[in-house]
């Protein structure tokens, strides 16, 4: 399957396109396919193309803007807690730098392999070049 996005921060090449594994629910394809499903009577109801379809206080939303608001209800409904005891603030983008350092050791810091979906530049700037990942380097 081939994914064909818009990665906003991307300027001068925002429009991408990666191909990846269909099959069974189990592949990424699958479970896009999947998602396409699930939401598909709540987009016909859409002004837009959204894959993203959700329905809250304010009724039927297409996409997702901000997902602090969100997140914090979830850690708060599911009891996930800072050390504090305090309902966990999730970074999501605090996650993707931890995914992105398991990957680049996963890959024995292989640029080619780790930079999918960023050029080499940026995966060395913003996720190889991390305190974390300095043995890797040196030795």
């Amino acid at each position: 399957m081939e994914l064909r996005y818009l990665k906003r921060r991307a300027r001068g090449a925002e429009h991408k396109s990666m191909r990846v594994r269909d099959g069974g629910s189990g592949t990424p394809g699958g479970l896009i396919r999947r998602l396409i499903d699930a939401t598909a009577a709540a987009r016909e109801h859409l002004p837009d193309d959204c894959l993203w379809a959700y329905h809250n206080v304010g009724g039927l939303r297409g996409g997702i803007f901000d997902l602090k608001h969100q997140l914090a209800a979830w850690a708060l409904r599911h009891g996930i807690s800072d050390d504090d005891g305090k309902p966990l603030h999730l970074l999501l983008s605090r996650l993707r730098k931890t995914h992105k350092a398991l990957w680049y050791t996963k890959t024995e810091g292989h640029m080619t392999r780790f930079a999918v979906g960023h050029s080499r530049e940026v995966a060395a700037r913003h996720y190889a070049d991390l305190p974390s990942l300095r043995p890797l380097h040196e030795t």
